[in-house]
């Protein structure tokens, strides 16, 4: 019998170990549509990270603006008494 079996189940002729050749990144590329498709999935890849990103950036600051009224700090400190009477449904 021949060579044996290697890793992965390839034989020793078949595998090979080192760098990868700009051959078979093009062989690559021509297996997945085309260098235009390749580029085309990778900028949307990239834009929908950066909306991502944006968007967590976005709701932080936005909570940490707050609603904008003074008076929902001064609610909180105010009886239940005076709540209930300046509740709209009360008046």
């Amino acid at each position: 019998m021949g060579g044996g079996v290697g890793v992965g189940g390839w034989s020793a002729d078949e595998a090979r170990q080192g760098a990868v050749s700009v051959a078979t990144y093009a062989a690559y590329v021509t297996a997945a549509g085309g260098l235009v498709a390749v580029l085309t999935v990778l900028v949307a890849s990239l834009v929908a990270e950066a909306a991502r990103a944006f968007s967590f950036w976005w709701l932080a600051y936005w909570l940490n603006q707050g609603n904008g009224s003074t008076a929902a700090n001064v609610s909180t400190t105010l009886s239940l008494t005076t709540l209930t009477i300046h509740h709209p449904l009360t008046l």
